[in-house]
């Protein structure tokens, strides 16, 4: 299975120039691909095995400058001497005679790849992964988001509840996505909530709420003792059997897949209306903008 892994770029690889003649956007996309293969840094574990350019986006600032949004392809070692093959995902930038991995606005002191997105499209929006709000609503928020990730765990609870105060303005979406390399319990708690979900029958939405607020750290891959944990905490039975459904292992598949497609790298990841909010903030703003207008 694909998963989130972070690359790290030789420091030498910031800011490269691709060439002093203009080239053709076939050859800007060469030239990146074979400069980030070239650049990238990793441990005797994992083997390169290609770049890709998924996606392109002009920029309105800087003027001439676009993102591309890569996929990375690493051959992982793991034991008795079985390989896997996994995707991890980066955002470099290029004018098409400079390549940047990241351009920072001097006067708003922020960066761009963390602003700097793929859109949304409605495919996104499914009713099974409706937690909180109307499906109808005009305004449609999706979050991904890893049940160990701290900044997640302040965000996610007050966004359900946010919704669950405006039901007809908005309509949330949530997708799982952990990030094992930082949270490597996440992939196991994951499974577990989803088949305590199945068990409690709870309302999606209130049942995220309470599992985020738990502010779950466990630092382990251990099934048995992530299981075990998640059952103390919350009086549930889940077994090993419990989490490894067909059912469980499409919909943990399925998240991650739509994460990818977006070049989603970090969490909570969080959009409006089809466009990545990195300020965490505008829903709240459009409800004080229609208060004020009524």
């Amino acid at each position: 299975m694909s998963r989130f892994i972070k690359i790290f770029f030789i420091v030498l690889s910031l800011q490269l120039i691709l060439s002093a003649k203009a080239l053709s956007q076939q050859e800007v996309d060469k030239k990146i691909t074979e400069a980030v293969k070239h650049a990238i840094r990793v441990g005797k574990n994992f083997k390169l095995k290609d770049v890709k350019i998924k996606a392109k986006k002009k920029l309105k600032q800087p003027k001439g400058w676009s993102a591309y949004f890569l996929d990375i392809f690493l051959e992982v070692k793991k034991d008795h001497n079985k390989t896997e093959l996994i995707q991890a995902v980066d955002t470099v930038f290029s004018d098409g005679t400079y390549l940047a991995k990241d351009l920072l606005n001097l006067k708003t002191g922020r960066s761009i790849k963390r602003e700097v997105a793929l859109d949304l499209t409605p495919k996104y929006y499914r009713k099974d992964h409706l937690i909180a709000g109307n499906f109808n609503a005009k305004n449609k928020l999706v979050v991904f988001s890893d049940p160990q990730c701290p900044f997640c765990q302040d965000f996610v609870p007050e966004l359900i509840k946010f919704v669950q105060e405006h039901p007809k303005d908005f309509a949330l979406f949530y997708y799982h996505f952990p990030l094992d390399v930082i949270h490597p319990a996440s992939p196991t708690l994951i499974r577990v909530m989803l088949a305590a979900q199945k068990k409690l029958k709870m309302d999606e939405g209130d049942f995220l709420i309470k599992v985020y607020e738990h502010y779950f750290d466990i630092p382990t891959t251990n099934e048995d003792k992530i299981i075990e944990t998640f059952n103390k905490a919350f009086k549930t039975n889940i077994t090993k059997a419990d989490i490894h459904t067909p059912d469980i292992e499409k919909r943990v598949k399925e998240d991650y897949k739509m994460a990818e497609n977006l070049a989603i790298s970090g969490t909570p990841a969080f959009y409006i209306n089809g466009k990545k909010d990195p300020t965490r903030s505008k829903h709240l703003k459009m409800v004080k903008d229609n208060k004020s207008k009524k």
